[in-house]
C-alpha cells in the first residue's frame, strides 16, 4: 500500500466518532419507540419520564451540544418514522422540547465547563423540554389556557430530569473511557456570552407563564358556570354545567362529543389518536379545561378564579 493510500489517523477518528454516535442515535430512537408503547409513569395522562432523552444528556456531556442536537433531531425523525407520528402534533411538541431542552444543556455546560452537576445539567434540559411543548401547544391552540399547565409540567419536570441526570452521572466515566469526547474544551469569550444569555431568557420563559395561571383554585356553585367549547382559537358554544347534554363539537375533520352531566363536563368521546382528553377525566371547577391538541379543541370551565389544566392531549 502507497503512502498516499493510507487512512489518515484523523479521518479515522472521525469515522469512529460517527460510528458511535450512530450506535448511540439508534439506542435512542428504540427507547423513543419503547416509551411510546408504554403507559404514563406519573397520575398525568400522556407524561413521559423521557428515557431517550438519557442519551442525549450522555452526549452532551461527551462530544457537545452540536452532537446532542443532531441526536436530539434525529431521533426524533426515527422515531416519528416508527410510530406513525411524523409530522404530527406530537412529534413537532419533541422536536422543539428537544432542541430547547439541548439549547439550555449546552448553554450550561459552556457556561460551567464542566463543573454544573450532570443531575442539574439533566433537570434543567427537562424543563426547557416541557417549556418547548408548552409553547407548542400555545401555537397550536392559540388559547392563553394552556399556561395553566406549566405548573403541572414543571413539577413532572424536575423528578423526572433528576432521575435521568443520575443515570447519565453513573454511565458517563465508563462511557466517555470507551468513546473518548471532548468534554472540558475551552470556549471562546462569545460562546460563553450566547449561552449566558439564552440561560437568561430561559429563566425568564420558566417565570412568565405563572404570571398568565395559577394552580390551585377553589369550587364554585354549577348553576353560574358555563362551559366553553373553542375550536382553532374561535368559540364555537357555551353550555350551562348545570343541563344534561351531549355536544358534538363541529371539527373540520375528525369527531369529538362533549358530554355535560351533574355540574360536570368530559370529552365522552374523540378520535384523536392518544385518547388522552377522553381519558383525562371530568372538569368542574371555574377555569379547568381539557385540551386535544389534534383535533384543536379546548373545553374550559369559565368561572372568575385562577387556572388548572387538567390535561393537554398531543
Amino acid at each position: 500500500m502507497q503512502a498516499s493510500d493510507r487512512i489518515r489517523p484523523e479521518t479515522l477518528v472521525g469515522c469512529q466518532r460517527t460510528a458511535r454516535l450512530g450506535l448511540l442515535l439508534s439506542l435512542a430512537a428504540v427507547l423513543h419507540v419503547i416509551e411510546a408503547q408504554l403507559p404514563s409513569v406519573f397520575f398525568l395522562p400522556g407524561a413521559r419520564l423521557g428515557l431517550a432523552n438519557l442519551v442525549t444528556v450522555l452526549v452532551i456531556c461527551v462530544w457537545g451540544w452540536r452532537e446532542g442536537l443532531l441526536v436530539a433531531v434525529l431521533r426524533q425523525v426515527l422515531g416519528g418514522l416508527f410510530t406513525g407520528a411524523l409530522f404530527g402534533p406530537s412529534f413537532w411538541f419533541g422536536l422543539v422540547g428537544g432542541m430547547m431542552s439541548v439549547l439550555v444543556m449546552g448553554s450550561l455546560a459552556v457556561v460551567g465547563q464542566g463543573a454544573i452537576p450532570t443531575v442539574l445539567v439533566s433537570m434543567a434540559g427537562a424543563v426547557a423540554h416541557n417549556l418547548g411543548q408548552l409553547m407548542v401547544a400555545y401555537a397550536l391552540i392559540r388559547q392563553p389556557v394552556v399556561f395553566g399547565y406549566w405548573p403541572i409540567l414543571l413539577l413532572l419536570a424536575l423528578p423526572s430530569g433528576a432521575a435521568i441526570g443520575y443515570l447519565a452521572a453513573v454511565l458517563l466515566p465508563s462511557l466517555r473511557r470507551e468513546l473518548g469526547g471532548e468534554a472540558g474544551v475551552p470556549f471562546e469569550w462569545r460562546e460563553k456570552a450566547a449561552a449566558g444569555l439564552l440561560l437568561v431568557a430561559f429563566f425568564f420563559g420558566v417565570i412568565l407563564p405563572f404570571r398568565q395561571q395559577t394552580l390551585f383554585q377553589g369550587t364554585s356553585n354549577p348553576d353560574a358556570l358555563y362551559v366553553e367549547v373553542s375550536v382553532d382559537g374561535r368559540l364555537v358554544e357555551r353550555l350551562p354545567l348545570n343541563g344534561e347534554i351531549v355536544y358534538d363539537v363541529p371539527l373540520k375533520s375528525g369527531h369529538m362529543a362533549i358530554v355535560v352531566s351533574d355540574g360536570q363536563a368530559a370529552v365522552l368521546a374523540s378520535d384523536c389518536p392518544d385518547q388522552i382528553c377522553v381519558r383525562t377525566g371530568r372538569i368542574h371547577r371555574p377555569n379547568q379545561a381539557v385540551i386535544c391538541v389534534p383535533n384543536r379543541v379546548v373545553v374550559r370551565i369559565v368561572g372568575n378564579i385562577g387556572a388548572d389544566i387538567d390535561g393537554v392531549s398531543g
